[in-house]
């Protein structure tokens, strides 16, 4: 696991425990780069996402595209080709050569019984008896205030999808 993180003020250092390798960046522009060649390095041929396809994704390129612009943000795409479709609101932005898997999604279709929350937070508690990191106030404000938590935050809602799928097996079966 990477945590990428925007350390302006550069109180954060790189370091690894475990399988968690924290690098802190002083400036967007390097971040975004260097997580553009670690995209590429890992070479993916599927995303799983928690919600992903309605936020995460359209985040995450608008914001490549907006600071780094277009032809770096479609970096996303191992043929370089990303297509934003208005027109589709749960998946808005299609990847070519990759499969945007979003958990959610998935578990909508797969079980088709209605749960009281489609959260990650409700739905792990249901299925893994576990969920997310608790904390007080903003995200951002835990980030100011704890990075470590932030990290682990962020690190545990990554665990949570994949052990998700370990038991669910949606990604092996979509």
């Amino acid at each position: 696991y990477y945590a990428y993180m925007l350390d302006e003020e550069k109180t954060l250092r790189t370091k690894s425990k475990g399988n968690v390798t924290v690098i802190p960046y002083i400036s967007e522009e390097s971040l975004l780069s260097s997580f553009l060649d670690k995209w590429e390095e890992c070479d993916f041929t599927i995303v799983n996402t928690w919600n992903g396809d309605s936020f995460d994704l359209p985040y995450l390129y608008n914001r490549l595209r907006n600071v780094l612009g277009e032809l770096q943000a479609n970096r996303l795409s191992p043929l370089g080709i990303v297509i934003q479709d208005d027109f589709d609101t749960k998946a808005p932005f299609k990847i070519a050569g990759i499969n945007s898997l979003d958990y959610m999604r998935m578990y909508k279709k797969f079980i088709p019984k209605n749960q009281p929350s489609y959260a990650l937070e409700a739905i792990c508690q249901t299925e893994l008896g576990r969920g997310k990191i608790k904390y007080e106030g903003s995200l951002d404000h835990l980030f100011k205030t704890d990075p470590d938590k932030f990290i682990e935050y962020n690190i545990n809602d990554v665990r949570l999808i994949v052990d998700l799928d370990t038991k669910k097996k949606f990604t092996e079966l979509a």
